[in-house]
């Protein structure tokens, strides 16, 4: 009995041990693990530095974008025509007037306007708008040079009839009529003159107008 109780102490013996042994074994799985996890924080902590870099990798672009916002900033200069008119007749006036061809562009210049004419519709024939007071002033005119050839003198069979009209008040009076004389001047630099004689009141017979507009061009 007194040997069982010795083999009984040696097996238990013998089992602490390589229950002791088999908790070092694994251990080393542990201290893995723990480097493992180590690891995976360092690969988060740089997965997060490079997620810093590329959201601030947009500022290039910026940059570009800021460049091509100052590029952007060259602009047309705002085409203007001056004009002074005188009329007399059946009305008598005297005004300075500021008009503007129309849309424009950063190559658009009076000497530009001088050779293409003002702006029109695209495909239609070039054409020269003479700078007149705007729609509602006291003084209104649509005299339109149509076709436009360039810088030179044009006669009243150049003045398109859409709209020939000049309007004085409440008066108008057609500046293409039979006994009517008209004329425009056109420089190279994008001034001009315009000049009619006898214009015929549209609504009172026998009452006519004459006038001269001359104008100079800015941008």
């Amino acid at each position: 009995m007194a040997a069982g109780l010795v083999l009984t102490a040696a097996l238990a013996a013998c089992s602490s041990s390589a229950g002791s042994s088999a908790a070092g074994a694994s251990s080393p799985s542990a201290s893995s693990g723990g480097a493992s996890s180590g690891s995976a924080a360092s690969g988060s902590t740089a997965s997060g530095s490079a997620g810093g870099g590329a959201s601030s990798s947009p500022a290039s672009p910026g940059s570009g974008s800021s460049q091509a916002a100052a590029s952007g900033q060259v602009i047309a200069g705002l085409i203007t025509f001056k004009g002074t008119l005188n009329l007399h007749g059946a009305s008598s006036r005297h005004a300075s007037f500021s008009a503007f061809p129309g849309v424009t562009s950063p190559a658009s210049s009076c000497a530009r306007l001088a050779r293409r004419g003002t702006p029109g519709a695209k495909g239609a024939r070039k054409l020269f708008r003479v700078p007149s007071p705007a729609v509602g002033s006291d003084v209104y005119y649509a005299a339109e040079v149509l076709p436009y050839h360039g810088p030179g003198t044009y006669g009243k069979d150049a003045i398109a009839a859409a709209g020939a009209v000049i309007n004085v008040g409440t008066a108008s009076y057609n500046l293409l009529a039979a006994s009517s004389s008209a004329s425009v001047t056109f420089k190279a630099n994008g001034s001009g003159s315009f000049t009619f004689a006898n214009a015929q009141g549209t609504r009172a017979a026998g009452r006519t107008l004459s006038g001269t507009v001359s104008w100079t061009c800015s941008a």
